[in-house]
């Protein structure tokens, strides 16, 4: 069997785009490529689907938190000055 290039708990991109998925396992079945069984949220609930190794790449840190700040509400604050 092949070695893995991912592991259960490791958040993964799909290469053509996406939003950040979470690395479940893989199927029991001896398949060739590697599938993965990853797991994201849309916004309403939870997705589920198989991925070839091929189709995946690794997120780094820093595209975690850049695709989390990127996705939090934009709020306009009014700045109020006291004096003391």
């Amino acid at each position: 069997m092949a070695k893995q290039k991912f592991c259960t708990g490791q958040t993964v991109f799909s290469k053509s785009g996406g939003p950040g998925m979470s690395v479940l396992g893989i199927p029991v079945f001896d398949w060739n490529p590697i599938t993965y069984v990853c797991q994201w949220f849309d916004g309403k609930s939870y997705k589920q689907a198989l991925f070839p190794e091929e189709d995946l790449k690794l997120a780094t840190p820093e595209e975690v938190q850049r695709r989390i700040i990127s996705k939090a509400p934009r709020r306009n604050y009014k700045v109020i000055s006291r004096r003391y």
